[in-house]
């Protein structure tokens, strides 16, 4: 589900969300029309629908004429959930003010309850996908409980994307973790290892352990195109911004909605 308020967010995010569902997945657009552009979306929301659907991918629109971007987001999960294809994520771009910030925070929190995932996709404003070739997924510091389970919280959304955009871009992967503790450095290597095998990831993934402040780390991981990131349970918007410029790329925040599994 991709709600916009302006044609030019679904636009500006066109390839990304057409590489999130290749080859098999569908994508309902949902135009928001908080400030009287009813008919502006309905002119131009069927053109990128159309633009999706003849590169083979299931697509459709709906306008909805809503006082607020939440009130719009929550009336249109509430509407889905009991459609055949019911949504599974919810895809919204990075807010550019503190008003869309508000919202922003409530959907990721209402999310749990709807049993939506959520992806929150920040890109670069120069860099935006570059090459489509290298992806990051970073993996937080599980020290000193390494011990991999079925539930891995955000993280198997995380590496189900990861493998998707992997796949669909022909792009290299890499695994990052920091941890603070030297002494768990290897302890951490052999976590991301046994992620790989178990998760079934390309055994060409390549694996790093930075020590230090994971903040302070994040301008010395590898140059990717994609940082893929699980969402923090407090969302703090400056923090994120941050991790893109120190990254210097595009990065995306993702909550699960407890239904996927990277290890079935």
């Amino acid at each position: 589900m991709v709600p916009v308020e302006f044609a030019r967010e679904l636009r500006g995010s066109f390839r990304f969300i057409y590489s999130l569902a290749r080859p098999r997945g569908s994508i309902k657009i949902l135009g928001m029309a908080t400030s009287g552009e009813v008919d502006r979306l309905r002119s131009r929301l069927p053109v990128l629908t159309s633009t999706f659907r003849k590169q083979g991918i299931f697509a459709s629109w709906t306008v909805m004429d809503t006082a607020s971007f939440l009130q719009g987001v929550v009336v249109g999960v509430q509407a889905l959930r009991g459609a055949i294809l019911r949504p599974n994520i919810c895809f919204l771009t990075f807010p550019q003010d503190a008003s869309r910030e508000a919202d922003v925070r409530s959907i990721i929190f209402k999310s749990r309850e709807w049993q939506v995932g959520v992806m929150l996709f920040a890109r670069h404003p120069t860099a935006s996908l570059g090459l489509e070739k290298s992806i990051n997924l970073w993996v937080a510091d599980r020290s000193p409980a390494w011990q991999i389970t079925m539930d891995l919280g955000n993280l198997d959304l995380c590496i189900l994307v990861a493998y998707l955009l992997k796949r669909n871009w022909e792009a290299e992967l890499n695994l990052i973790t920091v941890v603070q503790d030297a002494n768990e450095t290897s302890n951490g290597r052999e976590f991301l290892s046994r992620l790989v095998e178990l998760a079934r990831l390309p055994r060409d993934a390549r694996l790093t352990v930075q020590r230090g402040d994971f903040a302070d780390q994040l301008s010395r991981a590898p140059q990717a195109d994609l940082n893929i990131f699980e969402m923090p349970d407090e969302v703090d918007f400056n923090l994120l911004r941050r991790m893109v410029d120190e990254t210097r790329a595009s990065c995306v925040f993702l909550l699960e909605s407890g239904e996927e599994s990277a290890l079935a």
